[in-house]
């Protein structure tokens, strides 16, 4: 009996030696845009895993809202991405610049009905509707201490007149206000809507941060990428992909972490209630009526860009309209029916057109600072054509009328463009103390104007802005 009892003891004595391992698993979506309709395949996934697995997160890394119409224009902006989320449990969702999309106080009403936090560490916003976030969350899975710390862009990408009263810090400083809590956790999870290469400058600084949940540039990064030890992953966008990460904790350290893309796509199950919900929200028969029908295709983003200033400067009888490539949002717009919502896809920001007095001197300046901001071409025109050929540290812009003669530098246009682009001096340099006057309308419903009058469109996608090179 005493021998029997001695090795009870050391065999209890040896398993207390064993090596502690606890296996997390990370999910993350990021840059949903309102795209739902993967969330049922999504859902099934999700919950796959949590029937396998006893320790599961499922993370968004930003920018859940602009990009579908049915989420855009429902009724309560929004909220049907934010009432999917809720039932796919996620954990957590760091501020994206789009969220701000339908003002402060839509958003604040979606924080509201979120039954999941929005997270950011780098935001104050102490005079505005938006109640105050949380900076981090320190979650418990089997004894481990998980700490998630959410990072916007210091400078959001957002319009101008959506970010009144509220304050953004440098993401860095921020980040190193709550290393402390490190030594409390045993996973330290960066939850950012920065893109690829902040996150790779925040790596690079913060070796402390073991996993870096990211958003923004709609990367996809198949197995993750690794910068001074710390693993960065994103999964593209539009729930296309879902980003696994597998972290292994031994005696509550970090022992190893792995990443991998689920391709939504080659999943077949789907969640029953997601699946009925997104077949009743996509159920929207404006959005799905017919604009107008395309005689063929009109592919790629400037061509798309160039089209809509052509309808615009129609409808609205300005000499010159400009677009920004990057407010356009689907590559191609095929041939055939053409649906409303087809272009508020496109086109999914509800900018207001604001037009300003310029000559063309102005015009040439705004062009030559365009270009040298983003270093590519950046404009879609109608009315004009221009040719950029980059010199040493500078650029020649050259700016020609339809009829193929020179703009004229002294003489006045009015040229029309989305309430962004009137926001942002950086990107679009407009005359000294100019005032542009609101047209009262979107981009999008003037587009949706044209069509209405031209039923059948075909269209020759043309080339007016390029770069040369004389050497």
């Amino acid at each position: 009996m005493r021998n029997r009892i001695t090795i009870f003891f050391v065999l209890l004595a040896l398993a207390g030696c064993r090596d502690r391992e606890t296996e997390v698993v990370i999910l993350s979506l990021n840059d949903i845009h309102g795209y739902i309709d993967n969330l049922d395949k999504v859902a099934a996934y999700v919950n796959m895993q949590r029937e396998q697995h006893p320790n599961v997160l499922l993370l968004s890394a930003g920018d859940l809202f602009s990009g579908n119409p049915v989420v855009d224009f429902y009724a309560d902006k929004g909220y049907p991405i934010v009432d999917l989320m809720n039932d796919l449990r996620f954990d957590a969702s760091v501020l994206g610049n789009h969220e701000l999309d339908y003002g402060q106080e839509t958003f604040a009403k979606r924080v509201a009905q979120a039954a999941f936090p929005f997270v950011c560490a780098n935001i104050s916003a102490d005079s505005s509707p938006i109640p105050a976030l949380p900076p981090y969350l320190m979650l418990s899975k089997a004894d481990n201490n998980i700490l998630i710390v959410g990072l916007t862009q210091e400078l959001p990408e957002a319009h101008s007149d959506r970010l009144k009263n509220l304050r953004f810090f440098s993401p860095q400083s921020a980040l190193e206000k709550y290393l402390p809590l490190r030594q409390k956790s045993s996973l330290l999870i960066a939850l950012t809507h920065l893109g690829v290469p902040e996150d790779s400058l925040l790596a690079e600084r913060f070796g402390e941060v073991d996993l870096i949940v990211g958003g923004h540039t709609h990367t996809r990064l198949d197995s993750g990428l690794t910068a001074n030890g710390v693993l960065i992953t994103q999964a593209e966008r539009h729930a296309r992909y879902i980003g696994r990460t597998t972290v292994t904790l031994r005696n509550g350290r970090v022992a190893s972490k792995r990443n991998q893309l689920v391709d939504v796509a080659q999943l077949t199950q789907r969640d029953t209630l997601v699946a009925r919900k997104v077949r009743e929200y996509n159920s929207n028969p404006e959005l799905n009526r017919a604009a107008a029908t395309l005689a063929g295709a009109i592919a790629g983003r400037v061509n798309i860009g160039n089209f809509f200033c052509d309808a615009i400067r129609s409808e609205t009888g300005t000499d010159i309209t400009l677009q920004n490539v990057k407010g356009i949002r689907l590559d191609t717009l095929h041939k055939g029916k053409l649906t409303i919502g087809d272009l508020y896809r496109a086109d999914p920001f509800g900018n207001e057109i604001v037009c300003f007095d310029m000559t063309g001197s102005d015009l040439h300046q705004l062009i030559k600072t365009n270009y040298l901001h983003f270093n590519r071409i950046d404009l879609c025109v109608s009315g004009i054509s221009y040719k950029i050929q980059p010199t040493s540290g500078d650029v020649m812009v050259s700016i020609t009328l339809p009829n193929g003669a020179p703009l004229s530098s002294a003489k006045r246009y009015s040229v029309a463009m989305n309430s962004y682009m009137a926001t942002k001096p950086a990107e679009y340099k407009l005359p000294p103390d100019s005032k542009g006057k609101s047209l009262g309308t979107t981009t999008a419903e003037a587009v949706i104007s044209y069509l209405k009058k031209n039923q059948v469109i075909r269209y020759t996608s043309p080339v007016r802005g390029e770069t040369f090179n004389t050497n």
